[in-house]
């Protein structure tokens, strides 16, 4: 789910097929397999855990600042036996990947990471 086509492209790079345009609503819930939460939005994790079929994989990848709060309970964990993992983005892939190199903007070194 984005408001942005070309992120939604990318996502069909990896291998979605349930994309769609801003309104997860429009997504049945329990119809996914996988989310993999780039955005660093906290709000969106709840949307997300709703969608996920019973044994599905959210990935946390974008919530990587110190307010990154989650309003989430061990029940919806247990009650659809999820497997939650966090992994910076950076980790999917190696520095040389095509993918990542959409993803990112603008390459900086350690020193200069309060410009990024």
């Amino acid at each position: 789910v984005d408001s942005v086509e070309s992120r939604l492209e990318l996502a069909r790079k990896f291998g979605a097929t349930a994309v769609c345009m801003e309104n997860a609503d429009v997504l049945p819930d329990d119809s996914i397999d996988a989310v993999i939460e780039v955005c660093g939005v906290s709000c969106v994790v709840e949307q997300g855990i709703r969608l996920l079929r019973p044994g599905g994989v959210y990935m946390l990848a974008g919530l990587v600042h110190p307010d990154s709060k989650l309003d989430l309970t061990g029940y919806q964990i247990i009650n659809k036996c999820l497997t939650i993992k966090g992994n910076p983005i950076r980790e999917f892939f190696d520095t040389d990947s095509i993918i990542l190199q959409e993803f990112t903007t603008t390459r900086r070194n350690t020193s200069q990471i309060g410009r990024a």
